[in-house]
């Protein structure tokens, strides 16, 4: 998705770009009338709109005003009453961070919890112990949307898709939960998202979106 095109000065274009959907956006431009773009290095945070463009004193400089993304989303924690088959306390915080925590997934074991975070500039699958400490993050996909993680039966892989900048095409990859690496299973242009695993864990179920 592209949003909030606005000219500068020096015939420039900044717009935002970012998944559909998900109003979190980074800032990019583009130099007329050549049609490529880049990413503007010294902005890195999650923006919702840029205005205010105008020449700044210093030759060559800009400045503008901008409406800064900012989630605070945190996975909680409710122990069920094995006698009443209700909560047995209040909810408590489980991970908690100043930015957005979602998406929490136990490994089928017990012994591992997967998670969606941003709280390293970019949402990222991170992984840690059951209780959310020594936390890692096993992805670096870099600001593009991620699905939800899904645990093989075996707990080896962790599924789940990332989308492309523009958020019309999305990849599955299967990942080690140790950090160990990713690996790309789908390719191409379609919207490829949801993936499941079957019992045996030979085989990895999806919904595609091939044609739009």
């Amino acid at each position: 998705m592209n949003a909030s095109p606005r000219w500068t000065p020096q015939n420039e274009i900044l717009f935002l770009v970012g998944p559909a959907l998900v109003p979190e956006l980074r800032l990019w431009r583009t130099v007329l009338p050549s049609l490529k773009a880049s990413k503007v290095p010294f902005l890195t945070d999650a923006v919702l709109q840029i205005s205010g463009v105008r020449p700044s004193r210093q030759r060559g400089g800009l400045n503008f005003s901008y409406v800064r993304a900012n989630r605070d989303e945190n996975i909680w924690e409710l122990r069920q009453n094995q006698a009443t088959d209700r909560a047995g306390a209040p909810a408590v915080p489980l991970i908690d961070s100043s930015r957005a925590d979602v998406a929490p997934e136990f490994s089928p074991d017990g012994k591992r919890l997967a998670w969606v975070s941003d709280r390293s500039g970019a949402m990222e699958i991170w992984v840690s112990a059951p209780d959310g400490s020594n936390p890692i993050q096993v992805t670096k996909f870099g600001g593009r949307g991620v699905g939800g993680p899904n645990w093989s039966p075996d707990a080896n892989f962790i599924a789940s898709a990332s989308r492309d900048l523009s958020g019309q095409s999305s990849i599955l990859y299967l990942i080690k939960p140790d950090g160990g690496g990713v690996e790309q299973i789908t390719a191409g242009h379609s919207l490829d998202v949801v993936p499941t695993w079957s019992n045996d864990g030979q085989f990895v179920y999806f919904t595609s979106l091939p044609s739009g």
